[in-house]
């Protein structure tokens, strides 16, 4: 009995009649599993529930694979995408890049053909100048001169001031300047301007540099060239014509 009971695979049964021994009692009470005839119905439910446990886990494999295949298509398409894009703005970088070079190759030959024009006594060379065609602001103008190897023209005499002036047909930026301090007026290569100079006089009234500030309260802070030979005070925002020197 005891081992009987030890061993869990028994179920208790059904019987019909009156055992008549203990032990009979035991074998009609007490019968393995293994030996039962279940309901075909129980067996039914069991294999169904089972197969569609399988089913629902097979299913839901096969959408996180589908799920995992679209993520991977998009990222795949959004990296080409991306691709894409960084190879059109590297080339135009390099485009720009070129022409970029071409127009200071350029520039930098204009120096070479531009006329000579003699300077005073004073200098042990002579200087090249550049003309420009194009109309820029003064800051400008000076970023231009000194990418191309010069500098917005200096001028320490009159030698310099009438041989300029002579070639001029409408005013021209120089690289005169009191943009750090007003009043005191500086060339580009950081002199301050000494000596004689050429600002334009009037008979009534305040000549140059007037440091107008009608138009602009920042006042004229950048000095251009006249054709009659004079300097005048200027806002710097204005588009002129230069003169870049080496």
């Amino acid at each position: 009995m005891a081992d009987t009971y030890a061993n869990g695979d028994f179920v208790r049964l059904k019987y019909n009649k009156q055992p008549t021994s203990v032990d009979e009692a035991d074998q009609c009470i007490y019968g393995n599993s293994d030996d039962l005839d279940l309901d075909p119905k129980t067996k039914d439910i069991a294999g169904a529930s089972q197969y569609a446990s399988e089913h629902t886990f097979s299913s839901r494999k096969e959408k996180d694979q589908s799920c995992k295949a679209v993520l991977l298509a998009v990222l795949s398409v959004s990296l080409l995408v991306a691709l894409c894009v960084l190879g059109i703005l590297y080339s135009q970088l390099l485009r720009s890049s070129d022409l970029l070079k071409e127009q200071n190759r350029n520039a930098a030959a204009d120096f070479e053909i531009q006329q000579q024009i003699p300077t005073d006594s004073t200098f042990e060379r002579r200087k090249y100048y550049y003309f420009s065609s194009e109309k820029l602001n003064w800051m400008e103008s000076r970023d231009y001169c000194t990418r191309t190897g010069g500098q917005l023209v200096t001028i320490t005499g009159k030698g310099d001031q009438y041989n300029l002036a002579s070639k001029l047909k409408e005013p021209h930026w120089i690289g005169l300047h009191d943009l750090y301090t007003e009043g005191h007026w500086m060339w580009v290569d950081n002199t301050t301007l000494t000596g004689e100079t050429f600002w334009h006089k009037r008979t009534a009234g305040l000549s140059e540099p007037d440091n107008w500030t009608q138009e602009d309260s920042e006042g004229e802070d950048c000095a251009f060239l006249e054709t009659k030979s004079e300097w005048f005070d200027a806002q710097c925002s204005k588009l002129k014509k230069f003169i870049c020197e080496k």
